[in-house]
């Protein structure tokens, strides 16, 4: 099976997430995962696969853009169209607040100062959204019963 946390960013939240459910564990700081504000590999428009949970599972982070519900629905019906079935890809949208800046950030870091955005914004995810967003990860695991 495949799961895939999709955010505003794939390289913001949505990372935090994917790589919380893979290792169940966050460093120090948030710059230390990999990819994390790289916006060369967000604006690429791929999945990223971060690595495989405990019972092998790719999981993965994709960014979609500011209607992120939209996205998952899209994604799911397309999964649909294709013959595959709903639990071949899990989907979780993962949501912070301000989180539909994250799009405009990244447009402004690809221009310059970029190391400078990427610090502040491993500080702003760690000032409070991190709970949130293992919060939102610990439900999913606990619903897909993915322990």
């Amino acid at each position: 099976m495949k799961i895939l946390f999709i955010g505003t960013t794939g390289v913001h939240h949505s990372l935090v997430a994917a790589h919380w459910l893979v290792h169940n564990d966050l460093p120090d700081k948030l710059t230390q995962i990999a990819g994390f504000a790289d916006n060369t590999e967000d604006h690429k428009g791929l999945p990223i696969l971060v690595g495989h949970d405990n019972r092998n599972n790719e999981v993965y982070s994709l960014g979609a853009g500011r209607d992120v519900l939209m996205a998952k629905k899209t994604i799911e019906e397309l999964l649909g169209v294709l013959g595959f079935y709903p639990h071949d890809l899990l989907i979780k949208p993962i949501q912070v607040r301000g989180d539909r800046l994250f799009p405009f950030i990244n447009k402004v870091c690809s221009v310059g100062a970029e190391q400078g955005m990427r610090r502040m914004m491993a500080r702003y995810l760690s000032s409070g959204p991190v709970d949130s967003i293992i919060s939102q990860v610990e439900g999913f695991r606990e619903h897909y019963q993915l322990h």
